[in-house]
């Protein structure tokens, strides 16, 4: 499926092959709604920037009859995308087209001033169809609408239906049309619904409420899910009704009353005098008051077909669920009120239906009740508008009754902590002097940070936003900041009321530790320990983006809380603490807690006992053990105690071996110095330093001479986060490239045998074909291919380039190896192909000096205006001659080449006339039946 740009006149403009994220909703007596996203540089991009361009949808190459108006599109400059960054572009259908005219005064005349005309369009005794049909006449008027057009009249719907009844309303200047035909809809007056530009309107519950019995949904077979929605916010058990006059009248529904207890509302009826009127009224509308609405909304299994959407019924129609019955053999009809499709990256659809029956049909049922009692009469009247920027209105609005605040907490993408501010306010109905406030402007809204100076000033507020609604929302504010707010209207004229402030707050501040961090790993070394951290959370996981540092606590007191007293050292990620100043022969505790940026401290971490070494213990007196007592080596490190034997002691010190716990010295100049004569063992000689393994095999060498670096096996630049590892593990020669978080990498990686050496690079895994692929560009000594392939199995899965170094290139699109579409250059020709849906292929190929062509040309109905080439068959019966048009106005003049197969003999035929938009073809004699082919080129 690909979507089609034209313009509002109806030219095509051009294709959007690539959307993606496609939701199309088809609403009932609605416009409905087209949403999709699409690549900044993929091909057609341009057209989403037009003044008002118009969209279709094309699936299976038909393109559907639903028009959309291209509303709203927007980007992000700083994804980190660049110009693949998607545009999310949003579409409301043609019957949105209403909403571009509004109501005029009724003794408007176009072209003419509207200054002291009553601001009311009222009608008497007209149906829907005079109601819509005028209002829509009035507006192409005065130039608007230009392309919609309509099939309906005053006397019969646009089926030839006769309206059954006829409505006494009054509107309001200032309304649109679309608010108005929806209003119309609503009260159950008319169904509506739009084929392109042409607004079809329908005696209510006929055209647009076909019954499907024999479809019906059922939970496990069509439906995933089905949640029912059931409200009993409109309940009420009594009514009072009040008309004109004074007229008053009470209704009770006993059995509401009984069940949800008293609940009043109150309803008016002007121009009722009629006590008994007055009660049937009050009656009727509290029937539909007496009991819960419920409804469902459900979405269909894609793999049990739509079940008929869109084809077998549409929006507005009936059919049954087997959720939902009148009684244990009866299902009740339910109104289709809205379809929802969604399409996949493959173009698959999925379906979910809204099955509004009971929430919408009821209020409309009451209406119809109502109207009759009434004989149709209605208002839609209020106190008139003021013209829009009448300087004369001097009178300020009154300022908003209150300015409140809330405040929520969040981290950008690269950790660092902001706050979000919503800004609300009851809407404003009252002017200053009391009167009703009906030509509303918008609201002005800023901001103050009062304990934020600049440059010596004070705090100054933000620039005034223009609000429409009555909530303002901002973002990127600094947490824990102390914030006001101030509010204050301005009405269509330009008068404005004074600022309502609200309260200071403070906004919110992240409060969400970081994990617990693991459990250190602490060593005893000579009166000192050794803590270790692995860098990760208690359950193995990794620190959140906004991470600052670990602290390091140690104790003598076991189960200790830990303090800053306690704070030996700060560690940033993985690494090791020591902790030195300690006493022999006393158990420390050692924990971790870690800290956020805001300051949050996570729990402590699980609690890890040491005891620091010792050197001698002081239980021998001085000079008690002399030379004469002491044999060759029976002082060993373990007996001396620490700085007993200091430099006065020491002339010099001749050995050939010296094992130590801790050296220090100032400088030590050795030939070599080695951990172990065998096996595992690192080396530091005058050629440089040396690490062997447990197998004898030198893995290190760095050379002082050169400063040459040889490393067998694995190197990494991190232990997470961001980072590049070569040789992680057994397994090709390879370096892979992590990002910032997760375990997603990409990787580039060496393939050799014989004389031949191979090189892969590979992106990170995404989703493709319900699959995760991965991007490849692989090189070998007689092909270089750019793929798209599945991780697990290496396969094709998706476009794909191959460069032969000995005879071709082939640009292709390969899902499980099967081939769907491709184009093949090589020394002698160049090819064109897709793979059809039956599994045959259809191909154009250029094979020195021959054009060929396997596949079939379509019939004419798929006509462009821009096709070089127009094909088709027809069947014809009792006919001496012949037209036919090609559906659009081709862009240039058409030369048709026809051969009619006649039945019965050979007549003599040629084409009588041609133009862009068809031709004609007639007969020597009239024939009784045959077959016209054609073929027509583009000149």
């Amino acid at each position: 499926m690909h979507l089609r740009v034209s313009s509002s006149s109806g030219n095509l403009l051009g294709l959007l092959p690539y959307p993606a994220d496609v939701k199309i909703q088809d609403e009932h007596n609605g416009p409905g709604a087209l949403t999709f996203t699409y690549p900044r540089n993929a091909p057609g991009a341009g057209l989403l920037s037009g003044d008002d361009p118009r969209i279709s949808v094309v699936v299976n190459g038909a393109e559907q009859p639903g028009r959309y108006l291209l509303e709203d599109d927007g980007d992000d400059p700083a994804d980190d995308a660049g110009d693949a960054r998607s545009i999310q572009v949003g579409c409301r259908g043609a019957l949105a087209l209403l909403e571009r005219a509004i109501i005029y005064p009724a003794g408007h005349i176009a072209g003419h001033e509207v200054q002291g005309l009553d601001a009311h369009f009222p009608f008497v005794n007209a149906t829907p169809g005079a109601i819509i049909a005028t209002l829509l006449q009035r507006a192409q008027e005065r130039g608007a609408l230009p392309e919609v057009t309509w099939d309906f009249a005053s006397d019969v719907d646009s089926a030839g239906q006769p309206w059954p009844a006829t409505y006494t309303v009054q509107y309001d200047s200032g309304g649109d049309l679309l608010k108005t035909v929806q209003s119309i809809t609503g009260a159950g007056w008319a169904d509506v619904r739009m084929d392109g530009y042409r607004l079809r309107a329908y005696v209510p519950d006929t055209a647009c409420a076909v019954d499907h019995p024999d479809v019906v949904l059922y939970l496990g077979r069509d439906v995933l899910k089905g949640p029912r929605q059931r409200s009993r916010r409109q309940v009420r058990s009594h009514l009072l009704a009040a008309g004109d006059g004074g007229n008053l009248a009470e209704v009770v529904n006993p059995t509401a009353a009984a069940r949800y207890g008293r609940r009043e509302a109150f309803d008016g009826h002007g121009g009722v005098t009629d006590s008994a009127t007055l009660a049937e009224l009050a009656r009727v509308t509290l029937g539909g008051m007496a009991a819960a609405a419920e409804g469902f909304t459900i979405e269909l299994d894609p793999q049990a077909g739509s079940g008929g959407a869109g084809t077998r019924y549409a929006a507005g129609h009936y059919i049954r669920y087997d959720q939902r019955r009148t009684s244990p053999t009866e299902l009740e009809p339910l109104r289709v009120r809205t379809i929802a499709t969604t399409y996949d990256d493959s173009g698959q659809p999925t379906c979910s239906l809204e099955l509004n029956d009971l929430f919408v049909e009821q209020r409309i049922r009451m209406q119809r009740r109502l109207d009759a009692l009434t004989n149709g009469s209605a208002t839609a009247s209020r106190t008139p508008l003021p013209p829009l920027g009448d300087r004369n209105d001097t009178v300020a609005p009154n300022r908003p009754d209150a300015v409140l605040l809330g405040s929520w907490a969040y981290l950008d993408r690269d950790g660092q902590q902001h706050a979000a501010l919503a800004v609300s306010w009851p809407e404003v109905t009252r002017n200053a002097d009391g009167t009703v406030y009906d030509d509303a402007g918008a609201y002005l809204v800023s901001y103050l940070l009062p304990g934020l100076a600049a440059a010596g000033r004070d705090a100054q507020w933000s620039p005034e936003q223009t609000v429409n609604g009555t909530i303002a929302h901002y973002d990127q504010l600094p947490a824990g900041q102390r914030v006001q707010a101030r509010v204050r209207t301005v009405d269509a004229s330009g008068n404005s009321s004074a600022w309502q402030l609200s309260d200071e707050m403070v906004l919110a501040s992240d409060t969400t530790p970081p994990p617990v961090p693991s459990k250190p790993v602490v060593t005893s070394l000579i009166g000192a320990l050794r803590a270790v951290w692995d860098g990760r959370g208690a359950a193995g996981e990794d620190m959140p983006a906004d991470f600052a540092e670990v602290e390091v606590h140690a104790s003598t007191a076991a189960g200790f809380v830990p303090s800053a007293a306690t704070v030996v050292d700060r560690l940033a990620g993985a690494a090791a603490a020591p902790i030195t100043g300690l006493i022999y022969d006393t158990t420390y505790y050692v924990k971790l807690v870690a800290r956020d940026r805001a300051g949050n401290a996570s729990q402590p971490s699980a609690e890890v006992s040491a005891v620091p070494t010792f050197v001698i213990r002081s239980d021998l007196a001085d000079q008690i053990v002399g030379t004469a007592q002491l044999a060759d080596a029976t002082i060993i490190g373990a007996k001396i105690a620490l700085a007993t034997i200091q430099d006065a002691h020491i002339g010099t010190v001749s050995a050939s071996k010296l094992t130590v716990g801790k050296l220090n010295a100032d400088i030590t100049v050795a030939a070599r110095i080695k951990t172990a004569d065998q096996g595992a063992r690192v080396e530091l000689n005058s050629g440089g330093i040396e690490a062997w393994n447990a197998n004898g095999v030198k893995t290190v060498s760095v050379s002082a001479a050169t400063g040459q670096v040889k490393l067998v096996g694995g190197l990494s630049s991190g232990l997470t986060g961001q980072r590049i590892e070569i040789n992680p593990e057994s397994g090709l020669p390879e370096i892979r490239f992590y990002p910032t978080r997760g375990n997603n990498y990409a990787f580039i990686n060496a393939v050799g045998y014989d004389d031949k050496a191979l090189l892969g690079m590979n992106s990170g895994k995404f989703p493709l074909n319900g699959k995760d692929a991965a991007f490849r560009l692989y090189l070998t000594d007689d092909i270089a291919s750019l793929e798209t392939i599945r991780s697990d199995t290496q396969d094709s899965w998706g476009p794909a380039l191959w460069l032969d170094a000995q005879d071709s290139a082939r640009l292709s699109y390969v899902v499980g190896n099967t081939f769907h579409s491709y184009v093949t250059a090589w020394s002698s020709g160049v090819g064109l192909g897709r793979r059809n849906d039956d599994g045959s292929y259809s191909a154009l190929w250029l094979d020195n000096p021959a054009l060929q062509y396997a596949g079939t040309f379509p019939n004419y109905w798929y006509q462009e205006p821009d096709r070089g080439l127009a094909t088709g068959n027809v069947q014809a019966n009792n006919w001496a001659s012949f037209s036919l048009g090609y559906g659009p106005t081709m862009n240039s003049d058409m030369v048709p080449i026809v051969t009619f197969r006649d039945s019965g003999a050979v007549r003599a035929w040629q084409v009588t006339s041609s133009s862009r938009t068809g031709f004609t073809v007639g007969l020597a004699s009239s024939s009784s039946g045959g077959s016209i082919g054609f073929w027509a080129y583009r000149i």
